[in-house]
């Protein structure tokens, strides 16, 4: 039998609907099969959809993962926003499927903050420079230069993480996400691969984009794990002390703003963004 489910649509790391990444928020009365909460997930088609408290994330494939950074603080904006919890709670634990539990905490001025586990990269070897180099530029439809290419340590083996110079302009640059991708992952079994500049105007330390279109959508609008390596390596290539605040920004075509805290000590990332709503509804489920 069909129930009515109500669901929020918020947006992360942003402060206007137009901007950040997009989370559907859905309110089930009762424990729903995996089967329909993935059917439910493709029918609302953003690029993470999420149960709330007993936490459960879903790519707009359908593909439950085990955890999602702006999923969870679009979840909690949205638990308190529907009073869920009484006034005096400031902090949110979400019980995940093998994650464990994941805590957020709503901070002064309308931020969300989380912690996630951080970890340093390990630079390619020359023949993967070789391997991987003329891929880039295939997806790039051009030369670009390439500064550094990396993979993730424990917990993040399958992220690439690719530096390029600054003068590359990376948020204006035409990606062809299926070339980059579909290569580098048929070659080397890299899923998750994110591209960084460092930048000298405005606040943010350095940008990034994205892209992981064997598990999520073309481009990621903003990602929060992809951050995870990208704050220790930025901070120790810039000089910059860990637990200072820093600023990034992930310029795909949406965009998003992101602070954040590395506590090198404790091996954790705080990753603090806004959350707008962007609309309220039903789906039957």
């Amino acid at each position: 039998m069909s129930q009515t489910v109500p669901f929020t649509l918020l947006s992360a790391f942003a402060t206007t609907p137009y901007t950040g990444n997009p989370a559907a928020i859905f309110f089930p009365q009762n424990e729903l099969p995996v089967e329909k909460l993935m059917g439910i997930a493709r029918n609302i088609n953003q690029p993470m959809t999420v149960a709330k408290f007993g936490v459960r994330f879903f790519t707009s494939k359908g593909t439950e993962v085990p955890l999602c950074g702006h999923g969870t603080l679009a979840a909690a904006k949205a638990v308190f926003d529907q009073h869920l919890v009484s006034e005096e709670v400031e902090t949110i634990e979400f019980q995940t499927v093998t994650r464990g539990v994941v805590a957020t905490q709503r901070l002064e001025g309308g931020q969300f903050e989380m912690l996630l586990p951080s970890s340093f990269t390990e630079e390619l070897s020359p023949s993967e420079y070789t391997e991987i180099t003329p891929m880039i530029r295939n997806a790039f439809g051009r030369e670009v230069a390439i500064n550094y290419m990396g993979r993730g340590g424990a917990g993040f083996r399958e992220y690439l993480l690719i530096e390029l110079d600054e003068k590359e302009n990376l948020g204006a640059c035409s990606v062809n996400a299926d070339a980059l991708v579909k290569s580098i992952f048929k070659e080397t079994g890299y899923v998750v691969h994110t591209i960084t500049t460092s930048n000298s105007s405005g606040d943010a330390l350095f940008v990034s984009r994205m892209f992981a279109p064997t598990a999520l959508q073309d481009e990621d609008p903003v990602c929060g794990s992809a951050h995870c390596l990208l704050t220790p390596y930025w901070q120790g290539k810039k000089g910059i002390q860990a637990k200072q605040l820093v600023k990034a920004k992930q310029v795909s075509p949406r965009g998003g703003d992101l602070t954040l805290r590395w506590d090198d000590e404790k091996e954790l990332l705080s990753l603090r963004g806004n959350v707008v709503v962007i609309a309220h509804g039903e789906i039957v489920s």
